[in-house]
């Protein structure tokens, strides 16, 4: 007979989640924050009750003046551990460096302020690194907690030291700079030595041996009330800061720069004003929706089944939801060609019920041996301006050029420095998003960079695109719209600009800007950055000398910190010539209505496929694999915005008139032109010299130009005496034999209508 088995013991099973465990933990330190703050601002007796009055003793004996930081402490810890408050002071940084501020203070303070506790760590410290040493080491830990709860490096404290000593000495030692528009005259018999002793040469202000001037005392701040006043001398060597503020100027030293090209630097706007970079806030903050990209496991499937029915067993191995489409990655089997499956987009489309009528595949993915089909999303979800420009990945980025693009298929930022471009061509179908990202690349840019940094000369053939940017103090001229003269002057300007740069450099013994700025001790030369909007406009009007000027710009003005940004929404070989393609290597492509337009852009097919709305592909200058993109958006309130924002920042703009009114120079022969005269000029007098007759029609059919533009040619070689008067229907008399007469009467026409 079988033995009656035991009946075993039930036992007890506590089953809890994680969640209520770390809320009664959290509980219990809210608890013991609001004791402790009863026991240690509370009275002593029976009142108080017989815990409050053990915990006083353990607190204020224990810990001193410590005490009044442990219900902080304790009360920190118990939001800590609840963990779904989503507070940005509260994280496990601060914590450490409140508890070593504590235990600082403790130390400190010694056994007199910090009780038994205090007393017992600094006996302890003394003992090994005598009390100098323990004085000195608390204080380190009181930097150091400091540096964790602010989570501000020592360069940021150090550099915040410095101006606020600056701040301070300029409020007690005031010396005052005349304004750079003040109408002054020219002592001349200082001589240059005398003025350079006594004044302070700066590029930035406009000051310098040539033209410094002879003011009296009230010019410098020096009156009955303050006689004794000294003036102080300029310094001897380069400062890390060009501090501006409303009594005081503090310029570095730039003896390097020899006095005839210190006449010539960019004078940058003077203003008794610290630069304030705009705010973030004036952008809208809008968190942006995800996307929809259907069902991703039944599209995967769908995608190899297609390529199974054409004889490719072909399996998805990962996936990647980006704003704009999703990116199935596919592994092929040995021997199948990648340009099969390239060949089956079509098809692909077809089977996946594309909602843009295509798909793009790329094949391989950079840095793998995977096949990308890209496959439009139903829902794209925009991608918020203010979100990049708040990404991690710009906030890592030394440089000053660095931009916002977008994100890219998974979802990442995608951040650019102009300067490693250094030229940008930007050209795609009208309504596509070309525009949007012309103003966030300006609008970047206008965040990160004050107007000693970077200076703008922007191109609006369109006359609405770009002019809403008239009067930020950013402008090296007003927004320039007429094509004919202006615009081909400014980018001469552009090249002479270039040549003087170098020869500027040339004689500091620097490379490039950086290198000149950072010996100079500030920001000496700032970056420019032209902007064409629509070069295609350029192109008919003065095709020969916007092309020259541009590849002149392309092909050396990096090393100056000039750069190109050029845009099109009409990508012809016309228009965007080998030369100029072959010197300008950053590309971005928009959607494009056929394949022979993007191989205009990328040179590869691709861009046909986009969905549109900010949907691009990036050629980086390193890469000829372009990577898609879709750009942040950024609507025209926050343009309004920011502009107005500049405006008012009591800074004005600092035009420069030669930009627009640049002499334009053309040698031929033995002889050249230079003057306030139409570009083709020079052309218009080889036709007619070698034809021996001249009309405004007939120039109208050989230069391609308008009526209006061919008659004032006319009227200008009549005034020059270079062809006769009208002859009713007969071309008019060519006066001269030779190309170096006629150059040498439009001199002389020029010079007497100067004078």
């Amino acid at each position: 007979m079988a033995k009656r088995g035991r009946k075993p013991k039930r036992r007890i099973v506590w089953e809890s989640h994680k969640s209520i465990l770390t809320s009664a933990l959290s509980l219990v330190f809210v608890l013991l924050s609001v004791l402790s703050v009863i026991s240690i601002f509370g009275g002593v007796g029976d009142s108080s009750g017989v815990i409050n009055t053990k915990l006083r003793h353990i607190f204020v004996d224990g810990f001193g003046f410590g005490s009044f930081i442990i219900p902080i402490l304790l009360l920190y810890i118990g939001l800590l551990t609840i963990g779904s408050v989503n507070l940005k002071v509260l994280n496990r940084k601060i914590l450490i460096g409140l508890s070593l501020f504590f235990l600082g203070m403790l130390g400190m303070f010694g056994e007199n302020g910090g009780g038994f506790i205090g007393g017992m760590i600094t006996n302890k410290t003394a003992t090994l690194i005598s009390y100098p040493g323990a004085v000195f080491f608390y204080f380190l830990l009181f930097v150091f907690s400091i540096v964790l709860i602010s989570n501000t490096g020592l360069n940021v404290f150090v550099e915040k030291a410095k101006a606020a000593f600056s701040f301070v000495s300029a409020k007690l030692f005031r010396f005052n700079v005349p304004a750079a528009d003040t109408d002054i005259t020219v002592d001349e018999s200082l001589s240059p030595d005398t003025l350079i002793s006594n004044t302070f040469e700066s590029p930035t202000l406009g000051y310098s041996a040539q033209n410094v001037v002879s003011a009296d005392d009230t010019s410098y701040g020096l009156n009955d009330s303050n006689k004794d006043f000294e003036l102080i001398s300029p310094p001897s060597g380069p400062v890390d800061d060009l501090i501006k503020n409303e009594d005081q100027v503090e310029v570095p030293d730039v003896s390097f720069i020899t006095e005839e090209e210190n006449k010539k630097v960019s004078r940058l706007p003077f203003s008794n004003k610290l630069w304030e970079y705009p705010p973030h806030s004036l952008l809208s903050d809008i968190p942006s929706r995800p996307p929809d990209a259907g069902d991703i496991e039944g599209r995967s499937r769908m995608i190899e089944e297609t390529l199974k029915a054409f004889g490719i067993n072909a399996t998805t191995v990962d996936k990647h939801v980006g704003p704009a489409v999703t990116r199935y990655a596919l592994n092929l089997p040995i021997g199948i060609k990648a340009s099969k499956v390239q060949g089956l987009s079509t098809d692909l489309a077809l089977r996946l019920k594309s909602p843009s009528g295509s798909v793009r595949i790329e094949a391989p993915i950079p840095g793998t041996n995977l096949v990308g089909i890209e496959v439009p999303n139903f829902t794209p979800s925009s991608v918020s301006f203010r979100t990049v420009l708040e990404s991690d990945e710009l906030k890592k980025s030394k440089g000053k050029l660095s931009i916002a693009i977008g994100h890219d298929v998974s979802g990442k930022s995608v951040i650019q420095d102009i300067t490693r471009w250094p030229h940008a061509l930007i050209a795609g179908a009208t309504g596509t998003g070309k525009s949007v990202f012309l103003n966030e690349i300006i609008a970047t840019i206008l965040f990160r960079c004050s107007p000693s940094e970077c200076r703008f000369i922007m191109i609006d053939p369109k006359f609405v695109e770009l002019s809403q940017y008239n009067g930020i103090p950013h402008l090296l001229t007003p927004v320039v719209t007429d094509m004919e003269q202006k615009a081909v002057s400014a980018l001469a300007w552009a090249v002479s600009e270039m040549e003087r740069r170098y020869i500027l450099f040339a004689n500091a013994g620097v490379r490039n800007i950086a290198d000149f700025n950072t010996k100079s001790g500030f920001q000496a030369e700032p970056y420019i950055i032209i902007v064409i909007d629509e070069i295609a406009d350029m192109m008919m009007v003065a095709a020969s000398e916007v092309e020259k000027y541009i590849i002149r710009l392309a092909q050396k003005s990096r090393a100056t910190g000039i750069h190109l940004i050029l845009a099109t929404q009409r990508p012809s070989v016309n228009i965007l010539t080998g030369t100029i393609k072959a010197n300008v290597p950053t590309r971005f492509a928009f959607k494009v209505t056929s394949n022979v337009d993007s191989r205009v852009i990328i040179d590869q097919s691709g861009a046909e496929t986009l969905i549109g709305r900010g949907d691009m592909l990036f050629i980086p200058p390193d890469d000829s694999k372009p990577k898609r993109i879709q750009g942040a958006f950024v609507s025209d309130d926050e343009i309004t915005r920011l502009v107005n924002y500049l405006k008012n920042t009591g800074i004005e703009p600092d035009y420069k008139d030669e930009i627009i009114k640049h002499k334009i120079e053309v040698k031929t022969g033995g002889g050249k032109f230079s003057g306030d005269v139409d570009p083709k000029v020079l052309e218009a007098l080889e036709i007619i010299i070698s034809e021996g007759k001249a009309s405004a029609s007939y120039l109208q059919r050989k230069l391609g130009l308008g009526y209006s533009r061919a008659a004032r040619i006319i009227d200008e070689l009549q005034d020059a005496g270079i062809i006769g008067q009208a002859n009713g229907s007969k071309p008019r008399e060519v006066l001269v034999s030779n190309i170096d007469d006629a150059v040498s009467r439009l001199n002389s026409v020029n010079l007497d209508n100067q004078e």
